[in-house]
């Protein structure tokens, strides 16, 4: 029976077999697929795909490596569910591009892809584009169809993808309500472990959920099984590490995520809140006036017990999402 998607963490990598097939309606994209891990037939297994955008034949080593090293003999093989990975067929697409790399875009921090400039055009298998921007989750496909296509015909009925951009830049991205998931060669396992966290809850919301009952979350909730993937991934590392200083950054990290959880999204919160109501009193909204509502949040937050520096009433002016239109 389909266990837990947590389980997608860990994995053994088993012998590949691999077959060339050319994806109907994509002249210019030669696909082959390999099985990384075979533990039974479809419906009683999650079928997990690895796919890779803007590698070159030539550069096909390179997303192999990581999809070895990073995922599969990474945090696959090194996480507590290790013991769980019967639960998983697990299968790599290696896809050759025309152009190395992927299509760079400058995102307009305006929350939609409409209005984004193409400043590097990349001819690509899975047309996935960069932006390097938060606002805009990093990176995004340009049709999501095609993607689709090419997973529908190499593992038809597919549970679960993970896509990986040739792209040194950091980011990461869970597409919700499609259980896939972008990430970059510039990955390290901490936002892998993020964004499977998010794919995980999509996939059980997704999966409950109907229209009816609204699909969308707020960010509280919709943070929640990022912040467990990391977790989980925090734990194993804890557990295995036996240097100090490591396990002390670790748990300083750990440390500072908590703050920024428990403090500061609830600072953004009652920040918003006060924003909105001085609107409708009429007030005019300044910056002088921000730095004033947000002096006054952040006093009744942290009361007496830290010593700001200069320039950080402006704080606010770094969440985007308080002024961008949607």
């Amino acid at each position: 029976m389909k266990k837990h998607l947590y389980m997608i963490f860990t994995a053994l990598v088993l012998p590949s077999a691999a077959f060339a097939q050319t994806i109907p309606g994509i002249s210019t994209t030669i696909t082959t697929r390999s099985t990384l891990l075979k533990s039974g037939t479809k419906g009683n297994k999650i079928d997990l795909v690895i796919i890779g955008d803007g590698f070159q034949s030539t550069g096909q080593a390179a997303f192999d490596r990581y999809v070895r090293n990073m995922i599969m003999n990474g945090l696959f093989r090194e996480d507590v569910f290790s013991e769980t990975a019967d639960a998983y067929n697990i299968y790599r697409i290696n896809t050759n591009s025309t152009d190395s790399g992927v299509t760079q875009v400058d995102d307009q921090g305006t929350g939609t892809q409409s209005d984004d400039t193409v400043t590097t055009e990349r001819n690509t298998a899975l047309g996935m584009r960069y932006t390097g921007s938060w606002d805009s989750c990093w990176m995004y496909p340009h049709d999501f169809g095609v993607i689709q296509n090419i997973l529908n015909n190499q593992v038809p009925g597919w549970d679960f993808a993970i896509i990986i951009i040739n792209e040194t830049g950091r980011g990461g991205c869970a597409y919700g309500g499609r259980n896939i998931v972008g990430v970059t060669l510039g990955t390290n396992w901490a936002i892998i472990a993020h964004e499977l966290g998010h794919a995980v809850h999509d996939y059980y919301l997704f999966k409950h959920q109907s229209i009816l009952n609204d699909f969308f979350v707020s960010m509280c909730i919709a943070e929640t099984g990022s912040i467990f993937g990391e977790l989980i991934l925090t734990e194993q590392l804890l557990k295995e590490c036996d240097n100090d200083e490591i396990r002390i950054e670790v748990l300083a990290k750990i440390l500072d995520r908590f703050y920024l959880m428990a403090f500061r999204v609830s600072q953004y919160t009652f920040f918003e809140q006060s924003l909105y109501e001085a609107i409708e009193d009429g007030t005019i909204i300044d910056a002088d006036t921000a730095c004033d509502i947000w002096r006054t949040i952040r006093n009744k937050t942290y009361g007496d017990t830290i010593e700001w520096t200069e320039n950080t009433e402006f704080e606010w002016a770094m969440g985007a999402t308080l002024f961008m239109p949607n």
